[in-house]
């Protein structure tokens, strides 16, 4: 029979590609990779990109880069040295992809990580990054480009602080999980986590296959509930318009206070949907149907 030496091939054939593989793998110098990407990130941000703790690699089937001590450099004007400070990213990299020379990421987890945004008392915001100019940038023909195409993004224990100096307010929000996935033009995101003591669930998803991108978003707190789907609006000036429809549901005004950090607030449950849009000179809600209360209205604003 010819069945058992084809396959006995076949396994051969795939050995030798998972030998190759490995030994690609082995060779990656990653102290080479992280220059690259700092360097990349430097040319994007104007910032410095570090990494301080250990670097480790293991060579399996999906060979796994861990960094411990990541940090991304804030703003000159900034209340700290660092935007972003990250315990510990592991990588875990497709193993057949190296042999090309691609970087196809299959999983990117970041433990522990600590983000602030702020702005100042101008009200510029520390994620608005001073790009340098391109004659600023080495232009030598010498230069790596690395090909990086990532499949699946995790965030464990994860803190974002929203400072603002003008106001001199804070709110943080704490994420307890977050998973990214994206396949076949389409990002999603399911997360847990607090915002201001206050427990919130999140699932989003992105279509990048529309033009502009359409994006469906659920809220979810104890107080309340927002379901959104944006879609790309049709027309001329459809690159300047937003159009979303919505359902909201509050049945707790205090705890939904509390979890955007305003005062509290005595009111009926409320439930509304409708069609939000909105242009560079108009903003308004078409087919609103709002129940607060005893009292209902329908109509537009």
């Amino acid at each position: 029979m010819r069945a058992k030496p084809i396959l006995i091939g076949a396994g051969v054939v795939a050995a030798v590609l998972v030998g190759i593989g490995l030994y690609a793998a082995s060779r990656i110098d990653t102290a080479d990779v992280i220059r690259l990407v700092a360097e990349k990130v430097k040319t994007q941000t104007g910032r410095e990109l570090k990494v301080d703790g250990k670097v480790g690699f293991s060579v399996s089937l999906e060979p796994t880069v861990s960094l411990e001590g990541v940090r991304f450099q804030n703003a000159p004007w900034g209340s700290r040295p660092d935007m972003a400070i990250v315990k510990r990213v592991d990588v875990g990299i497709a193993l057949i992809p190296l042999l090309s020379g691609k970087v196809n990421i299959r999983g990117l987890t970041l433990i522990e990580p600590d983000v602030l945004l702020e702005t100042n008392a101008k009200g510029t915001g520390n994620w608005e990054f001073d790009t340098p100019k391109s004659n600023d940038t080495p232009s030598d023909g010498g230069s790596k480009s690395l090909p990086i195409d990532i499949h699946h993004a995790e965030i464990e224990k994860g803190v974002v602080t929203y400072r603002s100096a003008k106001d001199k307010s804070e709110k943080k929000l704490e994420l307890a999980s977050l998973l990214g996935r994206i396949s076949g033009g389409q990002t999603t995101f399911t997360g847990t986590g607090s915002l201001n003591a206050e427990s919130i669930e999140i699932a989003a998803k992105v279509d990048r296959n529309a033009s502009p991108a359409a994006v469906d978003v659920t809220l979810k707190s104890p107080g309340a509930s927002l379901t959104a789907k944006a879609s790309p609006t049709s027309g001329a000036s459809s690159t300047e318009a937003t159009s979303a429809q919505f359902n909201l549901v509050v049945s707790d005004w205090n705890r939904l206070a509390k979890l955007v950090g305003t005062a509290p607030i005595t009111l009926p449950a409320l439930k509304a949907e409708g069609k939000f849009e909105t242009t560079a000179r108009t903003t308004r809600i078409e087919g609103l149907k709002a129940t607060l209360g005893k009292s209902t209205f329908n109509g537009r604003v």
